[in-house]
């Protein structure tokens, strides 16, 4: 179809391709040859040394400026680029010399000044403009500072968080103390079975099932859960003696050993922790060393400390002054040296007798110190010291009472009735005969069932009007704040501590603790008491 389009356009059409690809193979050639000429001259024929056609002498001018001026700026401009990109490397890995620390700070790093002055300005004035990361010294510091601003809320009050633990309330923090010596809720606890394996204790292993509630064995870390449990939530007074578990003291397992030990592990609540001075006699059974005079008082009691591994106790009790080697003269002087010598804070006595209290008091007095204590057994089914003036004795002479063994081996609790000889267990032997003791035990053991249930209804409304008053009739979660379940037991502990004495049940796991801080925040009122007054009469106990 060309033969019909205008002979100069065709032409162009021809001519105009034909010309740009030449030109630019010439130079490209020419600007090879120029840059390189011994190639022009070695290995290429002559012919190609030759202008192309429509290659002019302005064009190869143009193509001498570029290889000569182009490819030297480029060059310049790398050579610029590489040395930007080596002074910022060597900038980098240049190490930064830190200026000498002043004596002051250094000194406040130490822990050996109280200096004020806040860490983040003392790092900017010592490394003068040059930021670095503070010292680990003062980073520590300035982490504790916040910490404690963070706690304080920012304006220096103390926020309380909510993992915070509440503390133990003593409900009885402003009951009438016979004497300086104060027991907090009037309920401590016992640890005559710690460490004795005829009264359940092994060392270690694992119990069956049929072991715990059956037999009644328990482990170390039963008891250490236990005691933990107690001194946390506001019983913190226990009774112990040199003689409990003494069959486990060649293995650090006495009742005194594990004291010390649960005691050096929780560090939050200090125990006060009541000891004793064993009988000579039986403790001669057990380990054969004759006790005489003071002197034996005093090795005994630094015995005591020793694996307990304090300084001091709170109560030191002579456990019999029945015939002691010395007399009663040689006891008094022994605990009148405990308490000079700062080896306990109170000295008491054990199943002392209303003469052998006063006795024993009028020695104290001459010595310049007094009894504080004197333990011995009652309870709901026991109340011999009662009826013989033991207890009034204590209130006269400003003696503290303290009861052991408050569940009278089971049968104040309520556990073992007519109704129930076995206490609930089908494979228990009977323990208690039914007619010589269970049997007249009825009237009793109804009674605690009928006060229980007093008890629980009068808390429900007592803590039900509490509620609404504090809180103007804001009703929230029900039952909250009190102890729904009122146990016998738990009757049993609290008619003790009517009667005016401090209970203290051995307790060997963590079941028994948590009954026992049921106890805690309520008692029984006159009525309830006479009711089980009534009751014990009519028992015969």
């Amino acid at each position: 179809r060309l033969w019909r389009r205008p002979v100069t356009t065709i032409l162009v059409a021809i001519v105009v391709p034909l010309t740009t690809t030449t030109t630019a193979a010439a130079f490209t050639t020419t600007t090879t040859l120029r840059s390189c000429p011994s190639l022009l001259t070695t290995h290429l024929p002559k012919s190609v040394c030759t202008p192309p056609l429509f290659l002019s002498s302005n064009s190869n001018d143009a193509a001498s400026n570029f290889g000569t001026d182009e490819l030297a700026k480029l060059r310049a401009k790398r050579e610029e680029i590489m040395a930007k990109k080596r002074a910022q490397e060597s900038e980098r890995t240049k190490p930064q010399s830190i200026p000498d620390i002043p004596p002051d700070v250094a000194a406040a790093d130490d822990g050996s000044s109280t200096a004020t002055t806040d860490d983040s300005a003392v790092t900017e004035d010592i490394v003068a403009g040059v930021k670095l990361p503070p010292r680990p010294s003062v980073m520590g510091r300035a982490k504790r500072r916040e910490e404690a601003r963070a706690r304080d809320g920012g304006d220096g009050k103390k926020v309380k968080k909510k993992d915070d633990k509440p503390k133990a309330v003593d409900y009885l923090a402003n009951y009438d103390d016979e004497n300086e010596l104060h027991i907090p809720n009037r309920i401590g606890f016992g640890t005559m079975s710690w460490g004795d394996a005829g009264r359940g204790f092994v060392s270690d292993g694992r119990l069956s099932k049929k072991q715990i509630e059956s037999q009644g064995k328990f482990l170390p870390g039963d008891l250490q859960v236990a005691y933990n449990t107690l001194l946390n939530n506001g019983i913190r007074f226990i009774d112990t003696s040199e003689s409990y578990g003494i069959s486990s003291r060649p293995t650090s397992l006495s009742a005194e050993h594990m004291l010390g030990r649960f005691s050096e592990e929780n560090l939050d609540n200090s125990p006060l922790v009541a000891t004793k001075f064993a009988n000579p006699y039986s403790q001669f059974l057990s380990s054969p060393q004759i006790r005489v005079g003071s002197g034996a008082v005093l090795k005994a009691i630094k015995g005591s400390c020793a694996r307990m591994e304090t300084s001091c106790v709170e109560l030191y009790q002579i456990q019999s002054t029945f015939l002691y080697a010395g007399g009663t003269r040689a006891l008094a002087d022994g605990l009148a040296m405990a308490l000079d010598r700062g080896y306990c804070n109170h000295v008491g006595g054990c199943h002392l007798s209303p003469r052998q209290m006063k006795s024993l008091q009028r020695k104290m007095d001459q010595r310049g110190f007094s009894l504080s204590s004197n333990q011995f057994s009652f309870s709901l089914t026991n109340r011999r010291a009662l009826k013989d003036g033991t207890l009034k004795a204590c209130k006269d002479l400003g003696i503290i009472p303290i009861a052991h063994t408050p569940f009278d081996n089971g049968l104040a609790t309520g556990k073992y009735t007519a109704n129930d000889p076995s206490g609930g267990s089908l494979s228990s032997a009977i323990k208690y005969d039914f007619k010589k003791v269970l049997e007249p035990l009825i009237p009793l053991h109804d009674a605690q069932v009928r006060v229980a249930g007093k008890v629980k209804a009068r808390l429900k409304t007592e803590f039900q009007n509490d509620k609404d008053r504090m809180l103007g009739g804001l009703r929230y979660g029900p039952g909250a704040g009190f102890n729904q379940e009122v146990t016998t037991a738990q009757v049993a502990i609290n008619y003790v501590v009517a009667k005016g004495a401090v209970p203290i049940p051995g307790i060997n796991n963590l079941k028994e603790a948590e009954e026992l801080l049921g106890c805690l925040g309520w008692g029984l009122n006159e009525e309830e008491v006479a009711i089980l007054d009534q009751a014990a009469e009519l028992a015969k106990r």
